[in-house]
């Protein structure tokens, strides 16, 4: 091979090189910047679940994971209430109708809580069924719990 050849093929390999070192520079970068900031990732939806499936799926795994009870009502509850705070706080509350009143206005007036508009009938109706005051003065057992056994 002639000098000038030579020259020709160590040019093109460094040039080749010099892009892998680029392309380097970028996934790692690229990997990186995502890693810090994950909020910069969309979510992608896989197979053929329309917006209405994957609520109703969502909601499903709710009810199934709430210490409440099932009742008229509870998907208001859930909505509205454990957006802030967890259904235990409602599970280990007895009220009469017009204490949870009190309770809500407390919360909006104090904590920030919205205007449940309608939903707050829904809402009141709910608790007032389910965690009213009891002459046993004891809540009633939490339901759906798998239990394990800690180990030392």
């Amino acid at each position: 091979m002639h000098e000038d050849q030579i020259r020709k093929l160590l040019d093109l390999l460094r040039y080749i090189i010099g892009i892998l070192i680029v392309l380097l520079i970028l996934l790692f970068g690229s990997t990186f910047y995502l890693y810090f900031n994950p909020d910069r990732l969309v979510p992608v939806r896989v197979g053929n679940n329309s917006d209405k499936q994957l609520q109703e799926k969502a909601e499903k795994t709710t009810l199934l994971n709430s210490e409440l009870v099932e009742g008229a009502g509870l998907s208001a509850v859930l909505t509205n209430c454990t957006g802030c705070h967890s259904a235990k706080l409602i599970a280990q509350n007895r009220a009469t109708r017009e204490g949870w009143l009190s309770m809500i206005r407390w919360m909006q007036g104090t904590q920030g809580l919205w205007d449940l508009g309608e939903n707050e009938e829904i809402i009141l109706d709910y608790l007032a069924t389910n965690y009213s005051p009891q002459k046993k003065g004891r809540r009633q057992n939490l339901g759906k719990i798998e239990w394990y056994v800690l180990e030392r």
